[in-house]
């Protein structure tokens, strides 16, 4: 819309009369214009759409950043479980050494064993008590890390225990091709780049469509009013002779106009800059492509690592028990080798 005022000194044309007069004037004209555009190739249509797929973009932009946040605070919540049970390791492993040397002390009483292996003993309770000193420090920085993250206070903080009975999980329950296949429709980074390609496309079409004739038209609505300084509104009819009132709203009931026009654009030359538009807008196609196959990749080389890393340790866990067994019986048979004084405190 607009509205304007102005004023004009001397001869001029009265435009409530139409007739020329000697006199200062004040105008006032109002009017509302709407432009619409009835084609453009399409322009419209495709911009509203980049605007929606935008959108879709930036949500699944946040769920990779949900699901990162996710990730790390899983990540420092084994941490604190497996510090955890460092720790119960080495508290296990200080008592065993203490009592190791009550032991020891009371065979050296009885002549069993040698003086000197009591300080053997004592040397090794020293260094599983640097052991657990170190792990509990261990600890308490993974319950740091882990209260950090989720922005709570280190103090009174910590996590329950839990009992995991790997013997009855299923592990690696599926090949590496058939995640891969799964996340391809779930990973928000692979739908991300998906939506980009559309992006880019409809960047295209946009850019193509000032090759294309345009057409629009344009409604307006406008009035006037028109005053003589220092003079009344009326003024006397030349047919008639009678005085007729023209006041403001008079005269804009009466000046008031309407118009519809139609304008068609038909492009010829713009110093190629419509073409070098499209070029650039096949170039950023490409690189939306090339963006995808990159986080394809990305997404394949962590599947791969982090499906050898499970199939690896389950492999170590299952090595790990039979080796624990094994030394289990071994530590049986030279505990009692030792306390019968068959055996040094080194072999034992």
């Amino acid at each position: 819309g607009s509205a304007s005022q102005s004023y004009s000194f001397g001869s001029g044309v009265d435009l409530a009369t139409n007739t020329r007069k000697s006199a200062d004037r004040r105008s006032n004209s109002i009017g509302i214009n709407a432009n619409i555009d009835l084609f453009n190739g399409f322009k419209n249509l495709n911009t509203l759409e980049q605007s929606k797929l935008g959108y879709e973009s930036s949500q699944l932009d946040l769920q990779k950043m949900k699901d990162d946040i996710t990730l790390n605070v899983l990540n420092d919540y084994l941490n604190v479980l497996f510090n955890k049970e460092n720790l119960k390791i080495a508290e296990a492993q200080v008592s065993l050494s203490k009592e190791q040397v009550d032991r020891t002390s009371r065979l050296i009483e009885s002549g069993i064993q040698a003086k000197g292996t009591l300080l053997d003993v004592e040397a090794n309770l020293a260094s599983d008590e640097e052991k657990l000193v170190t792990a509990q420090n261990n600890l308490d920085l993974a319950i740091l890390s882990l209260a950090q993250l989720l922005q709570l206070p280190k103090e009174g903080f910590d996590i329950e225990d839990v009992v995991i009975n790997i013997s009855n999980a299923k592990m690696l329950p599926n090949s590496v091709d058939e995640i891969y296949s799964k996340s391809l429709d779930t990973r928000p980074e692979i739908k991300s780049a998906q939506i980009g390609i559309k992006n880019s496309e409809l960047a295209i079409e946009i850019a193509k469509a000032d090759y294309k004739p345009s057409l629009s038209m344009n409604v307006g609505l406008n009035t006037f009013y028109n005053h003589n300084q220092g003079q009344k509104d009326d003024f006397i009819n030349p047919i008639t002779g009678d005085l007729v009132s023209n006041g403001f709203f008079t005269q804009l009931d009466n000046n008031f106009g309407q118009s519809v026009s139609l304008s068609l654009r038909v492009p010829i030359f713009n110093g190629f800059r419509t073409n070098t538009a499209v070029k650039k807008a096949r170039i950023n196609n490409l690189l939306s492509e090339n963006n995808l196959t990159s986080q394809k990749l990305n997404l394949r080389e962590v599947i791969e690592r982090a499906y050898t890393d499970a199939k690896s340790s389950f492999k170590l866990y299952e090595a790990a028990k039979k080796s624990f067994d094994a030394q289990k019986e071994a530590f049986r048979f030279e505990q009692e080798k030792f306390e019968e004084g068959q055996s040094t405190s080194f072999d034992f």
